[in-house]
């Protein structure tokens, strides 16, 4: 039965608050396949002048979102795309740790490209190894000149929710 399927009638501002009182408990996913926190951590950041996101991981994660959102020549809301670097982790890397590389790589951004802040994503690989993105992040905010973040972005730490807030945070 089609009533079956409808959990709620009303508007979107009195589901929000339902939600938010704890009311109704969202049992569902906003789509069938949501992309991972990573990925959605990555949208938000995506675009912001004189930032270069710095994803500590596998070439496979950096190729797959700057395929998506960074088209050479293009804008993303009127601003134009910034570079998207990688510490391109391999089985070493993923076995031992990547915090040497992604300090190398951190530094090699703010040389590179003289941004205004550097943000460390960090991929299901480097979450799996362990590595201390934020010591990191605190250990290159002392060598570069830009402004450094991290945000913990492995995909299995939470769903695509928690990547757009805890970018927007």
């Amino acid at each position: 039965m089609e009533s079956d399927r409808i959990v709620f009638h009303g508007t979107l501002a009195e589901l929000l608050d339902k939600v938010e009182r704890g009311e109704m408990v969202p049992r569902l996913q906003a789509s069938h396949a949501p992309p991972c926190k990573f990925w959605t951590a990555f949208q938000v950041l995506n675009g912001i002048r004189h930032m270069v996101p710095v994803i500590h991981g596998p070439k496979g994660c950096t190729y797959s979102v700057a395929a998506s959102y960074k088209m050479p020549g293009c804008e993303y809301r009127g601003v134009p795309f910034e570079p998207t670097t990688c510490t391109a982790q391999n089985e070493v890397d993923v076995v031992c740790g990547g915090e040497g590389k992604l300090l190398e790589a951190m530094r090699e951004a703010d040389r590179r490209y003289n941004p205004d802040l550097i943000v460390i994503l960090s991929c299901c690989s480097s979450g799996i190894t362990g590595d201390d993105v934020e010591g990191v992040a605190q250990t290159a905010a002392r060598e570069v000149r830009a402004r450094v973040l991290a945000i913990r972005s492995e995909g299995f730490g939470g769903d695509f929710r928690s990547g757009y807030e805890d970018a927007f945070h």
